[in-house]
């Protein structure tokens, strides 16, 4: 069940806000309901493989009370959990690619190749299973208090606002607004007006720019001019980032709703001035992760130099293959490694003592010839992409000229996206609300009247907007949803 589908908004949505707010001065009913909630939420779109979600917290549960009172045995507990939450990982989403690789290898020796499995991929298995790992982890480490309630880590675990694509929760982050939640009007208030700002970025921004990213993709890549080729790489980031900062807008906002404050999980990336900036601004929770429970324990940049930069590369290659399972992400994970230990290398500030626009200029240029891998289907697909955007097409095999492919509304949502990319909206919306509280008197009323007016009404057309190209589109899946 997607949150910008008809079921989710019309449906689940009301119904499920309206249950829970009757359930007053009842956490524990509340509580109850969200778990149910939730289990209907997953149940409605993986059916039988809800029952992975519900092994996954059996296991992680007793793993968790275990490595409490383990004493020495406490380190290879550890281990195993940590293997038992991945071996799901890996059946479902990695093993097409070793078979298909396997199959690459012992090809070479004219052997019989193995038949490449076609396994559905549970979705959200990603985001849970390092929600689970956090929780172990943390455990083992004293950062957090075991749960001896079932009920609490499963609400945890399956809370649907977070559930599919994050952000990625650590458990102590979250322990207290499960057991104890206060929902003021201004809390809720404040989650529907975030939920409307994510669902216009999905529904008026991602979902314009999202069909030409998919037919300039669906198109060989031998028949793109340079423009329109570099054009495919720009939407595509453009359609992903407003995609699923839409979704994680959504995801906060329903938190909100509900009493749970959930972490940010973009702060404005394309306007970072170098790439180390800009995976601090970039699915901060998945980085975190990645940070807190790989880099770290390798020894972080606490290590010669030469293993500080191993760990950087390594840890981005893990990042890149957490994405997907192809030699393409890899590749892209590889490639954001080795740009940042390029920039450890650098003189210290020498990113601060850049005009600022170059900086930014390099940060999109970098990113934009790293999602040539990230979104090209295969490797020889990505290696004529980059042919076409350096102009190296033969004339004659061109047919996709930008003429054919600009639209009015593609542009406008490019426009649209373009002023998002930074925080102009907040800035002009506090200096208008600072301008407005200090006027005074009649003149300063009205004003605040008509501000508050002007505030109501933009949402409306916002979210008018959505639900009419919710009504319009049979199926507008997360971009994120395949990770």
């Amino acid at each position: 069940m997607l949150f910008s589908s008809v079921t989710f908004l019309f449906f689940f949505l009301p119904i499920t806000l309206v249950l829970f707010f009757l359930l007053r001065n009842r956490p524990v009913g509340r509580n109850v309901f969200l778990l149910a909630a939730s289990v209907v939420f997953y149940y409605w779109s993986e059916q039988a493989y809800t029952l992975l979600l519900v092994v996954v917290l059996v296991m992680n549960y007793y793993f968790g009370r275990l490595l409490a009172r383990a004493g020495d045995r406490r380190k290879l507990l550890l281990i195993v959990s940590i293997l038992l939450n991945l071996i799901p990982l890996g059946f479902f989403k990695y093993s097409g690619f070793i078979v298909g690789n396997v199959n690459e290898l012992i090809g070479l020796f004219g052997a019989t190749p193995f038949k490449v499995p076609q396994i559905h991929l549970p979705v959200g298995i990603s985001f849970f299973t390092f929600a689970m790992i956090s929780y172990v982890m943390d455990v083992y480490r004293d950062r957090t208090a075991v749960e001896t309630n079932p009920l609490s880590l499963a609400v945890f675990l399956t809370m649907f606002p977070k559930l599919l694509q994050g952000p990625i929760e650590r458990y102590s982050h979250m322990a207290r607004d499960i057991y104890e939640r206060c929902i003021t009007s201004e809390d809720f208030i404040n989650g529907v007006r975030r939920f409307i700002i994510g669902l216009g970025k999905k529904m008026i921004i991602a979902n314009a720019i999202g069909g030409t990213v998919n037919r300039l993709f669906d198109t060989p890549a031998n028949e793109l001019s340079a423009a329109v080729a570099w054009l495919s790489v720009f939407t595509y980031l453009m359609n992903l980032y407003y995609d699923f900062s839409g979704y994680t807008d959504m995801a906060i906002g329903l938190g909100q709703m509900l009493g749970f404050k959930l972490r940010e999980n973009f702060r404005y990336p394309f306007v970072s001035t170098s790439m180390s900036d800009f995976w601090r601004r970039w699915h901060i929770t998945l980085m975190y992760w990645f940070r807190e429970y790989v880099y770290f324990p390798l020894g972080g940049s606490r290590v010669s130099r030469s293993r500080h930069y191993f760990n950087l590369v390594f840890v981005f290659i893990l990042t890149g293959f957490w994405h997907g399972s192809s030699w393409g992400f890899i590749l892209w994970g590889l490639m954001n490694g080795v740009l940042l230990v390029i920039e450890q290398m650098l003189p210290k500030g020498f990113f601060d003592r850049l005009w600022r626009p170059i900086g930014i200029a390099y940060v999109n240029l970098a990113f934009m010839l790293q999602a040539v891998f990230f979104r090209s289907d295969t490797l020889g697909y990505a290696m004529k992409l980059f042919a076409a955007m350096f102009g190296l097409n033969e004339a004659a095999t061109i047919t996709t000229t930008m003429p054919s492919v600009m639209t009015f509304e593609l542009g406008l949502a490019i426009a649209l996206g373009l002023v998002g990319y930074g925080p102009v909206i907040p800035a002009v919306r506090d200096r208008i609300a600072s301008f407005v509280e200090s006027r005074q008197g009649a003149a300063g009323s009205v004003l605040r009247f008509v501000h508050g007016a002007a505030v109501v009404l933009i949402f409306a057309c916002v979210i008018l907007l959505s639900y009419m190209a919710v009504a319009s589109e049979t199926f507008n899946p997360f971009v994120y949803g395949q990770f």
